[in-house]
């Protein structure tokens, strides 16, 4: 505890970029959720329907949401893969970060306001489960992919080899956080359910 206590004192700043870049995106989404034209509304319900069809727990499919959330940890954690090859990618981590909060904003607010308690059942319980595990650790890979470019950046006169030594404790830290991803994963898909039975 007094590791992680002193490794988030250390950094702050990023970690804080991190939330303000990610709360900025679900802002934007959630505002943008409310500018849609009717007919554009009309065409996502319509998508949206088959997914969101229930009145009960026993219409929600766990499987089906631990698969989508999974999948979407696993997007993630290739960008920040892919944005760990240069420094000067690190803004286009940034942006995809953005996104990811933009993404949830405009979700959360568009099914909150177009599908009644059920809609809002699964809005709130994928929301809550999401900001209470799976969010702060997109900030915490956002923050090692930081600190991986820095210390890069900081050791460019290392040779090949000597560089290629800080790979194996950066994929071995992303790989514990992404444990972590599934495991907030499959609270979500387990909590959903009790949620949308409850408010209904």
């Amino acid at each position: 505890m007094k590791l992680l206590k002193e490794f988030i004192t250390k950094n702050k700043t990023a970690f804080i970029a991190a939330a303000v870049i990610f709360f900025a995106g679900s802002v934007a989404g959630a505002v943008s959720s409310c500018r849609i034209s009717p007919s554009e509304a009309d065409e996502l319900k319509e998508y949206l329907r088959p997914y969101l069809n229930f009145t009960t727990a026993s219409g929600v499919r766990p499987g089906a949401i631990f698969s989508a959330d999974i999948v979407n940890h696993m997007k993630f954690l290739t960008a920040a893969l892919v944005c760990s090859v240069s420094v000067y990618l690190v803004p286009v981590f940034a942006f995809v970060l953005g996104l990811k909060g933009y993404q949830l904003g405009f979700a959360t607010g568009f099914v909150s306001a177009n599908f009644g308690m059920g809609g809002t059942a699964l809005a709130v319980s994928s929301t809550l489960v999401s900001y209470c595990f799976a969010i702060p650790l997109y900030w915490l890979i956002f923050v090692l992919l930081l600190r991986f470019s820095a210390q890069r950046g900081t050791r460019a006169h290392m040779g090949t080899k000597e560089r290629k030594r800080e790979y194996p404790a950066y994929f071995m830290q992303l790989f514990v956080v992404f444990s972590l991803l599934c495991l907030s994963a499959g609270l979500g898909a387990l909590i959903t359910p009790c949620i949308v039975d409850f408010m209904n």
